[in-house]
């Protein structure tokens, strides 16, 4: 049983931290393709 919970645990934990790199990868992508979009629209200006 103790085995078990401390397994239980360190799913919960793995899960939490995939949770938290994927919410750094998406705003880190939103922060990529919001900078493209931008330098796209500086050249169209110009």
């Amino acid at each position: 049983m103790v085995v078990q919970c401390q397994l239980r645990e360190v799913l919960v934990h793995e899960a939490c931290q995939a949770r938290v790199v994927a919410k750094i990868g998406a705003s880190r992508q939103g922060r990529i393709a919001r900078a493209q979009r931008s330098r796209l629209f500086e050249q169209k200006r110009i």
